[in-house]
């Protein structure tokens, strides 16, 4: 049936309606999660993207992780690109729709939720076990791409930003793998 989530995930919007929303710019956009807790090497992520020549804005969420918040925030400054740091945020709906690429470990609620979205990820440090498991579901489908190593983020992403034809693949599949009913089809059940 799939992992039941909000139904705002179900709810798609113009991804520049959002972003209007959101006062993003009107580029492409990288979302970077790490969970929760704000778990993974996110500033290692973020430096990375900072070495790509394309034009693109970071929006990252840092979770309840409140010293990861204040180190991004430190780090902003240095960042050559529109970026925007949340902490825990109750519009994860809204940011993934205004996204154009997920940098994440790929968890249950995380892959369900880009998945209804149509938002490709990429996958970084994996948690051995289920975390692997959806990896290697994801990676198969052609909704996402494993690396192994933060420093290949930004050939991962220069990739798919060169190769627009590439990321609306991944977005197809993605919403072909989406249940976004599948918290009311588990309360039938």
């Amino acid at each position: 049936i799939g992992i039941p989530i909000s139904s705002a995930f179900s709810k798609i919007e113009d991804k520049q309606v959002v972003r209007d929303r959101l006062e993003l710019e009107d580029l492409p956009t990288i979302l970077v999660m790490g969970g929760n807790y704000g778990l993974g090497s996110m500033e290692k992520i973020v430096t990375y993207l900072n070495l790509l020549p394309q034009l693109f804005q970071i929006v990252v969420i840092a979770g309840k992780n409140k010293s990861l918040q204040r180190k991004l925030e430190r780090l902003s400054g240095q960042i050559a690109r529109p970026m925007k740091i949340y902490g825990f945020v109750h519009n994860v709906h809204e940011l993934m729709q205004a996204a154009d690429i997920l940098i994440s470990k790929p968890g249950g609620l995380t892959s369900s939720e880009s998945l209804c979205c149509g938002l490709p990820m990429i996958i970084v440090n994996p948690i051995p076990g289920q975390e692997d498991r959806n990896s290697e579901y994801l990676v198969k489908h052609g909704a996402a791409i494993r690396i192994p190593h933060e420093n290949e983020i930004d050939s991962a992403v220069n990739n798919l930003l060169r190769k627009p034809e590439i990321l609306k693949m991944m977005q197809a599949n993605a919403l072909k793998l989406a249940k976004p009913d599948a918290a009311v089809r588990a309360g039938e059940i």
